[in-house]
């Protein structure tokens, strides 16, 4: 497999589970010229900055091994940029599927996740979400 088509299993797999955590994810493979957001989730006043990291072996050893200070210091840039554009009054546009469309969220708290996901080549994964990474 691909390491693009991977890393877009990855994604997958990490936004299902967040999303099964009780997360909303409020933003995927956010771009700005420095730096980009795997994804973005909310919740209960939190919004989490998550890396997602795919291995589909174990021949590069642990995934967030791979999120270094250079990596972390480009996703807090990048999540500085995301909430200057999003963030109005303290509060965050998040999809309401009860409401059908945006609602503003207030924005206590910025935090940092690794997801882990790991592909058995079978079919399976097992997912690792290593919150506060960083």
């Amino acid at each position: 497999m691909k390491r693009s088509r991977i890393g877009s299993l990855g994604e997958d797999i990490a936004e299902r589970f967040l999303e099964q955590h009780g997360y909303r994810v409020i933003a995927r493979n956010y771009v700005i010229a420095r730096g980009e957001i795997d994804l973005a989730a909310y919740r209960r006043g939190t919004v989490a900055i998550v890396e997602v990291k795919t291995r589909s072996g174990s021949s590069y050893g642990r995934p967030a091994e791979a999120v270094d200070c250079e990596k972390q210091d480009r996703l807090r840039n990048t999540a500085a940029a995301f909430l200057r554009v999003h963030k109005r009054d303290g509060r965050i546009p998040v999809y309401s599927r009860l409401l059908r469309r945006q609602r503003p969220r207030p924005v206590r708290r910025l935090r940092f996740d690794i997801i882990e996901v790991y592909l058995d080549g079978k079919g399976g994964h097992t997912v690792n979400h290593i919150p506060n990474a960083f």
